[in-house]
């Protein structure tokens, strides 16, 4: 075994943001399709109050954007403009922010993933 191999936990770090970010972006679509209601799992932050009727649209189009983000930035995608650098803490970051903008798994999922990738 030599040093240069990934470890098993940053491998499956990897899948998991990957496999998060997907799942985000398959809310942010459910949410543009106002299906977005009965997709969550975990409380999120709900904007019923403030924006009405305009609440799926707008959790649709962020999610289905911070999805895009978290997939250029770990460098599956090729959008220059949007990629920023590619550690540990930006994806940590973005998970959160998916998570509490209602990509509920996905989020968890990004978040899960980036932890697993510290070791």
């Amino acid at each position: 075994m030599t040093a240069q191999k990934k470890s098993d936990t940053h491998l499956v770090g990897q899948f998991l943001v990957v496999f998060g970010a997907i799942v985000s972006f398959v809310f942010g679509v459910l949410y543009l399709l106002n299906v977005g209601v009965g997709v969550t799992f975990l409380p999120s932050l709900d904007l019923i109050g403030i924006l009405g009727a305009l609440n799926n649209l707008l959790l649709g189009i962020l999610l289905v954007i911070l999805s895009l983000v978290t997939l250029a930035t770990f460098g599956v995608l090729n959008i220059p403009r949007i990629q920023l650098q590619n550690n540990l803490l930006v994806l940590f970051f973005l998970g959160v922010v998916t998570l509490l903008f209602g990509g509920t798994l996905g989020g968890a999922l990004v978040i899960i993933g980036s932890i697993l990738m510290l070791f």
